[in-house]
């Protein structure tokens, strides 16, 4: 077993062997007075299905956050003894209730 971690640390860390050389043609990117400089996404980079998942999944795990501590508050005022687990799962259903109803006004904003 012990082997076999050592194994997967030496293997991570000789990753970075083969990784690009800064200063090589694969890197694309612009040199400016300080070093490199930071270039935009092109409008047209990413699928526009990608675009909306990377919004719903940002706005489902900032919502858990947001919502626990309140879903903590009012399940203590029901239940005697509310559990963290039950919480967690209330509170990631608001939030996966929050990216719908914005996944919804965005396709009626669309059209």
């Amino acid at each position: 077993m012990k082997k076999l971690i050592f194994l997967l640390i030496v293997l991570s860390f000789s990753f970075s062997l083969f990784a690009a050389d800064v200063n090589s043609e694969e890197v694309q990117m612009e040199k400016s007075i300080d070093g490199f400089s930071y270039t935009p996404y092109q409008k047209d980079e990413f699928p526009q299905w990608a675009i909306k998942v990377r919004r719903a999944e940002t706005l489902f795990f900032g919502g858990v956050p947001l919502v626990l501590p309140v879903v903590s508050i009012a399940s203590n005022l029901i239940w005697e003894d509310a559990d963290f687990y039950r919480m967690l799962a209330i509170s990631a259903s608001v939030s996966a209730v929050i990216v719908l109803i914005d996944y919804i006004m965005g396709e009626m904003n669309e059209n």
